[in-house]
């Protein structure tokens, strides 16, 4: 059963236990599946459920009703919950149970999701530890498989071990500035996760000399994983940079704000370049020092595509923005990302609006658009003459009714959530193109 979403509910001797979506391991249910509600009394009893459920993303609570019908005391009773909304997205789900005339309240919460399928992994990671198993149940729901591990602690071998069974990519972090001994816990975590190792993240502080001691020990493990700088300014890195860091390292890890982040990555590549590293890779780490708390869904979707279109390959984010004692909002949103992003780069952000934020990514010529309001609701009119395959959803993968083009122009309102138009070809790649050149 699962506990994290059952409610005790006591109402005139007779106790009910209510568990939500008791079929998965966590509550969250695919979009094409129906609640299930699982009942438990410990006398019989005659029961009538009324079931309230609000998308967070809607607003407007949808309200049915169960029964009555008798529950049998020590027995279980499944209910299929149909007549709710399937949309993908983080929902509260307010429970009322009476029993004999008496009424009790409860609430709990719940995600709807696509199943995964063929999706993408999103270049997402997540910065361990995982103090519960749910966690990772979590995380195979969008498509997360990397992880960061510590090395040099007491319990690097058994989560490196937890990951390994999960077949789970790593990333092993080393701080060259609190561990007595760095060479030998890489040495340790080399031998321990051999292959699955694909990033290096050092700390290291003004001096770079100790790379050297961890580099020669991790290449001689046949490890040929990069190692990253991890800092928390473009500032930093170049202090690192100057002092010859990039002897040892091909990639940066910067921690920052999500307000700072785009404008840190581009910084970060601009300092390679001039150091003559026109290869480096820039990751973005919200998690650990210098970091804000972890945003809601649509903060973090936004903060997610301005750092991709900054350059970032990968971002780091707190196991708890997905699950924390139980689901957040983050998850739907991480699960729409996997089926949205398809192998895209960024291509630009055309012109359209400046109120409004675009940001367009590619795939030969396939194309994604991504659209928010800095402020309000403004609309927002993309040219989309000679494209094909428009289609339009928010951010949680849900479909949105596609406006009439009129004279080659797509009208759309943009909001805080973020909408997703995607098509092949057209006026819209060249436009960005321009703004690239």
């Amino acid at each position: 059963m699962n506990m994290l979403a059952l409610l005790m509910l006591t109402a005139l001797g007779a106790s009910v236990e209510i568990d939500l979506a008791p079929d998965q391991p966590l509550p969250y249910i695919y979009v094409d599946d129906p609640l299930i509600l699982e009942l438990r009394t410990d006398e019989d009893a005659e029961a009538t459920v009324t079931l309230s459920v609000e998308a967070a993303h809607r607003g407007e609570p949808v309200e049915t009703t169960l029964g009555p019908f008798l529950l049998r005391g020590q027995g279980a009773r499944w209910c299929a919950v149909r007549d709710i909304p399937h949309d993908r997205g983080f929902y509260t789900a307010r429970v009322r149970v009476t029993i004999d005339g008496v009424v009790t309240e409860r609430t709990s919460h719940f995600c709807r999701i696509d199943r995964l399928g063929g999706a993408n992994p999103p270049p997402l990671y997540v910065c361990g530890p995982l103090p519960d198993e749910r966690l990772l149940f979590a995380l195979k729901a969008v498509a997360v498989n990397t992880q960061r591990v510590e090395a040099g602690r007491e319990d690097t071998a058994g989560r490196i071990a937890e990951a390994l069974a999960h077949n789970a990519r790593l990333v092993v972090s080393l701080d060259l500035t609190q561990l007595p001994g760095p060479a030998a816990a890489a040495a340790e975590a080399a031998e321990l996760a051999g292959p699955a190792v694909e990033r290096w993240e050092v700390v290291v502080d003004g001096d770079p000399g100790r790379l050297a001691a961890v580099e020669e020990v991790v290449r001689e493990s046949g490890s040929v994983a990069p190692l990253a700088l991890v800092v928390d300014s473009a500032e930093a890195f170049r202090g690192l940079l100057n002092a010859n860091a990039d002897n040892y390292a091909r990639e940066t890890v910067l921690r920052c704000a999500p307000v700072a982040a785009p404008e840190q990555v581009r910084l970060a590549y601009r300092v390679a370049a001039l150091a003559g590293n026109e290869e480096w890779r820039v990751h973005l780490q919200q998690c650990g020092p210098g970091t804000e708390q972890a945003p809601d869904g649509p903060a973090f979707v936004r903060g997610f595509f301005t750092g991709l279109a900054a350059g970032a390959h990968g971002t780091g984010f707190e196991p708890g923005l997905v699950y924390a004692g139980g689901l957040r909002d983050t998850l739907a949103y991480m699960n729409g990302l996997a089926h949205r992003l398809e192998g895209m780069r960024y291509a630009g952000a055309p012109p359209v609006s400046e109120d409004a934020k675009i940001l367009l990514f590619r795939n030969a010529a396939a194309w994604l658009a991504v659209l928010w309001a800095n402020g309000g609701k403004v609309e927002v009119g993309l040219p989309v003459s000679s494209t094909d395959a428009l289609s339009l959803t928010d951010a949680l993968n849900n479909p949105v009714a596609l406006p009439e083009v009129q004279d080659g122009m797509l009208n759309l309102e943009a909001g805080e959530l973020p909408l997703l138009l995607s098509g092949t070809g057209g006026a819209l790649l060249g436009d960005a193109a321009e703004t690239r050149a």
